[in-house]
């Protein structure tokens, strides 16, 4: 008979003819033939069997039951013997009878099924059955042999649910898994891998590692290519080496440039009988890192090297002993906060970008531009001579002086940036920023100065630059403990000349320079941002003095000057009314004095604060009117009280018709418009004949009297009598 392996997962439908069915239809233990009595030999051939044995007749009654049997299913020959195997074994009884109905056609039957044991568990079997046939070819029964496969199948299942574990967890990394066998082929590839490598697992696996088709090139940390025998994965299966961390930039053939970091281990043993690449994609943290180190040496905004790697560049220059001298230009962008303060932060950022581009232009190849910071800008040339240097700096200042068009915000807008250069010279044994220090103080001589616009360092220049330095610092120091004084000038009505007010003037007794007046330190005050303290000082001094002698029966006010960097203080309206409680003085008695320019600044925000500080009964005066850019028109939006025209056109109104036209029409056009009129700088008689006779309010100068302190006998004679000495003409 032929015989047939039946695989795992097939099934089997029952053909069985209408005697076997008879046969296998009755059970019935009177009807069970005379057992086969087993010769000694096969006996003990069957006893030393280690699988299970066991025979039926055509009843399907067992017949014969081995040792074997009784440890696979619990029962003993004496209990087995004469019983059903559908009743004793069985656990699906239709199942198993369907199977030997349908082998019977076969005569064998090779498979896999489940039987009970005695206590109620079952046994996985390997069962091999085989039909019996009597002399006349008869079906008499069955015989079969039974492996216990319980354990095996137990172990095939843990391995599977192990398999299918690693399986879920290596499809659930983020990290690139490939396998690749002993000939160079990737047997196992993750998704992550083929995410990585922009494919699919279906290409990669049973592809070599060297023609996936994805790589066009491979390149270590330093740029240098690595051939395909030294790939990682290949080197762990020809040299059984393994790899840990190494950084590679692959190139793919989509064209994207992807940094991966590489673990390559062999398994199998030193001979490399296959190899697991795992590899994570750290292209974004490559390029953060590539973008830090660029970050660390230029500027973000213009892309030019920024000031740190312009001090290291000035330093390896200036190491070499042999070398010519170096130059640094220090370039500073004039009028470049009007753009800001006009235009916005936005367009004035896209001028600089244009500026940087243009000053790139004109710096050669072996010259270093940098952005200092803000809208200053270095370069440094190594080996140019006088004439080259200051030839580059022409350069500078006109391709910056060019109009520029900016486009911004919807609008096309055209400024006009200026440029002041200084230059320094080094050589070997300067410090670099020292020599930047250097260039600075010569550029901002050029933008102070009335002439070029270029200056070169001198000592003459760092000597005034130190002064500048440690006068700031001593100024400090005074407004703290309070060593300025206030000088007092008389403000007198021209008609009698009776001292009608005093301007507060700020003196300084430096413990060095002896007697400085505000032009040599309140520019300073400024640049550093003591002014606010600076004003805040004498205001109060001035209030408290001017207190004073209104309780002593003199009625005079005070008048106090403002910064335009005062003006923007939140804090002003504040403080003077702070200044005016301490003090205890009548609001009305304090005038504060404002120039043009600073109200130009910020035309709307200057007129919010001048109405805050006439709420409060403060009286406001422009001074220096006339040197500025406003109109009567124009100040009549703003809430002041008097004009002080400036001494400019004072001092030349007697000898010039046009100065003297025009303080003729500031004085008439002021009072249409209810102003006072003060004229400064009053030197000579002339001078004050000539502000009655167009009607002038008040007048203040040498002639009328000088700055003094408030305990000079002079002030006080002067506060006491209501009338200068003046000899009138």
């Amino acid at each position: 008979m032929r015989r047939t392996a039946i695989r795992r997962s097939e099934r089997f439908v029952p053909t069985l003819g209408d005697r076997a069915a008879d046969r296998m239809s009755g059970h019935a233990l009177d009807a069970r033939p005379q057992l086969p009595v087993a010769r000694p030999a096969q006996a003990d051939l069957i006893a030393a069997i280690p699988d299970a044995i066991l025979s039926t007749d055509e009843h399907f009654c067992i017949t014969s039951w081995n040792p074997a049997a009784e440890r696979t299913y619990g029962w003993t020959e004496c209990e087995a013997l004469g019983r059903s195997v559908g009743d004793l074994l069985w656990q699906d009884a239709d199942r198993e009878r369907r199977v030997l109905s349908s082998f019977l056609g076969e005569g064998s039957w090779v498979g896999e099924t489940t039987h009970c044991r005695k206590d109620g568990s079952t046994v996985a079997i390997r069962a091999s059955v085989r039909a019996l046939l009597d002399d006349d070819g008869r079906f008499a029964g069955v015989v079969g042999i039974c492996e216990d496969i319980t354990d095996r199948k137990a172990a095939e299942a843990a391995r599977e649910a192990a398999e299918q574990r690693f399986t879920t967890v290596v499809a659930s990394l983020d990290e690139g898994i490939l396998v690749i066998g002993q000939d160079e082929r990737i047997q196992t590839a993750n998704e992550s891998a083929a995410h990585i490598l922009g494919t699919t697992v279906d290409h990669l696996e049973g592809s070599t590692l060297s023609g996936t088709g994805l790589a066009l090139s491979v390149e270590d940390r330093d740029g240098n290519p690595v051939p395909a025998h030294r790939w990682p994965g290949l080197l762990a299966l020809r040299a059984g080496t393994s790899t840990e961390h190494m950084e590679l930039a692959v190139t793919l053939r989509d064209g994207r440039r992807r940094w991966l970091t590489v673990n390559c281990q062999p398994i199998g043993g030193a001979t490399g009988v296959a190899a697991v690449v795992s590899f994570h994609d750290v292209t974004d943290r490559h390029l953060a890192a590539e973008d830090l180190a660029w970050a660390a040496t230029h500027d973000r905004l213009t892309g030019l090297r920024n000031r740190q790697h312009l001090i290291e560049r000035i330093e390896c220059s200036l190491e070499q002993v042999d070398a010519p001298p170096v130059a640094v230009l220090f370039c500073d962008l004039d009028r470049f906060k009007e753009i800001n303060d006009s235009l916005g932060h936005e367009v004035g950022d896209v001028a600089l970008v244009e500026v940087a581009e243009r000053l790139r232009s004109a710096v050669g190849p072996s010259c270093t531009l940098a952005r200092h910071g803000g809208d200053e800008f270095v370069v440094l040339c190594a080996g140019g001579g006088y004439d080259d240097v200051v030839a580059m700096a022409e350069r500078l200042i006109d391709v910056v002086s060019t109009p520029i068009t900016l486009h911004a915000a919807g609008s096309v807008h055209q400024v006009v940036i200026g440029a002041s250069v200084g230059i320094a010279f080094g050589s070997h044994g300067d410090v670099s920023t020292d020599l930047i220090r250097d260039a600075d103080v010569a550029m901002y001589a050029a933008k102070k100065g009335a002439g070029s616009p270029i200056a070169v360092f001198d000592r003459a220049m760092r000597e005034r630059a130190q002064r500048r330095l440690s006068t700031r610092e001593d100024l400090r120091h005074a407004i703290e403990t309070g060593a300025l004084q206030v000088h007092y000038q008389p403000i007198c009505r021209t008609s009698d000349l009776t001292v009608t007010g005093y301007e507060a003037l700020v003196r300084w007794d430096h413990p060095t320079h002896g007697w400085l007046a505000p032009d040599d330190f309140v520019p300073l005050a400024e640049e550093s941002g003591l002014v606010s303290a600076l004003g805040t000082w004498v205001l109060q001094a001035a209030t408290s003095q001017t207190a004073a002698w209104r309780a002593s029966g003199r009625h005079v006010y005070v008048s106090v000057n403002l910064s335009a960097r005062q003006l923007t203080d939140p804090e002003l309206v504040a403080t003077v009314e702070a200044a005016l409680d301490v003090a205890g003085l009548d609001p009305s008695a304090l005038w504060l004095e404002l120039t043009e320019s600073a109200l130009a600044e910020d035309a709307d925000a200057a007129g919010e604060v001048l109405h805050r500080l006439r709420s409060i009964g403060v009286r406001v005066a422009i001074d220096d009117f006339g040197t500025g850019y406003s109109s009567l028109a124009r100040l009549a939006n703003f809430d002041v009280s008097a004009l002080k025209i400036d001494r400019s056109f004072v001092a030349s109104m007697t000898s010039s018709g046009t100065d003297g036209a025009i303080v003729k029409a500031v004085v008439a056009l002021a009072h249409e418009l209810g102003l006072r009129v003060v004229a400064e700088g009053v030197e000579r008689c002339e001078q004050l004949d000539v502000l009655r006779s167009l009607g002038c309010d008040l007048a203040q100068g040498f002639l009328l009297g000088r700055p003094t302190s408030a305990d000079d006998p002079a002030l006080a004679v002067e506060s006491g009598s209501g009338t200068p000495s003046v000899a009138l003409s």
